[in-house]
This record gives structure tokens, sequence and C-alpha cells, in this order.
């Protein structure tokens, strides 16, 4: 099981509660597991094997094994079990895997990157607590708009012609082969953008987390 990436429309009466009491487990609507953090961890840890076998290097910079390893601890301490919190009052969009293809595309890089190209990554403002991979993030309106109009001046055939399965891995991606990576892009870029797009056209922010 890899990192999923979620997004979700956020209002300003959200965004301003959000802003002064942080972001609770009821606001995400998704299905939090504390198992999932010893599977993570292994899983990453076995795709670092990997490439050093193939690639014979490291899988991960200095800074993506903090990243991806530094709060694993803090979901083992929260206990085993599973709870299924609330469904949210707002849209919410579930990248799976995929953000790391469209970052690499929007950016040229694996983690890094200027805004609003990098929102994915590095967007917005953190809020609440470290969920495993970080803290929830959130985009304000004007952060939203940008983000909207840096994926509306994109064409997905322009960058179906960026896709490099080359050199995704040698940044340390695990990916497939080119033609998986298309099927990929044509099936989430157009949700990001028509998502990112109906949050800007009703003057709302979003949040932005991993789990």
């Amino acid at each position: 099981m890899g990192m999923t990436l979620y997004l979700k429309h956020a209002s300003q009466i959200d965004l301003a509660r959000y802003a002064r009491e942080g972001v609770e487990g009821e606001d995400l609507g998704v299905l939090v597991e504390a198992g999932f953090a010893d599977r993570h961890a292994a899983r990453l840890k076995e795709l670092e094997l990997l490439y050093v076998a193939d690639e014979g290097r490291a899988a991960f910079s200095t800074t993506a094994r903090e990243m991806l390893f530094d709060h694993l601890d803090l979901l083992r301490r929260r206990g085993s079990g599973r709870m299924r919190v609330s469904s949210p009052s707002e849209p919410v969009l579930d990248l799976h895997g995929a953000w790391r293809m469209l970052h690499f595309l929007f950016t040229g890089d694996a983690f890094e990157g200027a805004l609003p190209a990098a929102t994915l990554l590095a967007g917005g403002r953190e809020v609440g607590e470290d969920l495993g991979y970080g803290p929830p993030r959130m985009l304000s309106i004007d952060e939203t708009a940008a983000f909207s109009r840096f994926l509306e001046a994109l064409d997905l055939d322009a960058l179906a012609g960026r896709l490099d399965a080359r050199a995704m891995k040698s940044l340390g991606y695990h990916c497939g082969e080119e033609a998986e990576l298309r099927a990929e892009l044509a099936r989430y870029f157009p949700r990001l953008k028509a998502f990112v797009a109906a949050a800007a056209a009703r003057r709302q922010g979003m949040l932005i987390w991993m789990l």
C-alpha cells in the first residue's frame, strides 16, 4: 500500500476554523487504520532494497528518507484498530499514487519545485497533527485560485510528452512503463484540474494531506 494524496474543498468558514483550531480527524472523512504505518514502512524498505540491487544506489535521498520515515512512530503509538470518521461535507479527491507523477510533470523534480507548480507537495500552511507523512496543509482561496490557473494552462497531450519513466526512476520513483504512466495521467490529471477549478469557481480553499 503506497502513500495516497487527498484534496478536499474547504469553505471560507472551514478555512477560518482550520486556521483557528487546526484540522481534526472528522474533517478528513477518510478511513484511518493505525496499522498501516507498519505496512508502509515495510514496503518502503522493500523498495529501497530493490533499488540498491537494480540501480546500485539507495532509493531515497536523506531529505526524502526523513520525510517518509521520521513520523511513522506517531501512528504506531496511537494503538491498533480502525476508526471510521464521518463523511466530509465537501468533495474529496483521492489521487492514490498519481501525485508522484503529477508533481514530477508539473515541476521536473521529485519533491521540490516553485509554487504554484509544487502545490501538491509544498503549497499552503500546515494545520493539525502529523498524520504520518506530515500534517494536513490548508490552501487559501487565493492559493487555490493560483493553482487552478496553473493547471488550466496545462494541456494533457503536452504533459504526456514530458513523461520519462527513466528520468522518474532516476529520481527515486517506483513506477511502471510509459504506457502505464500515460494511462494514469489520462485518468487523474483531468480529475485534478476539474476538482481544483470547481473550488476556485466557488471561491473556496482546499485541504491537502497524505495517508
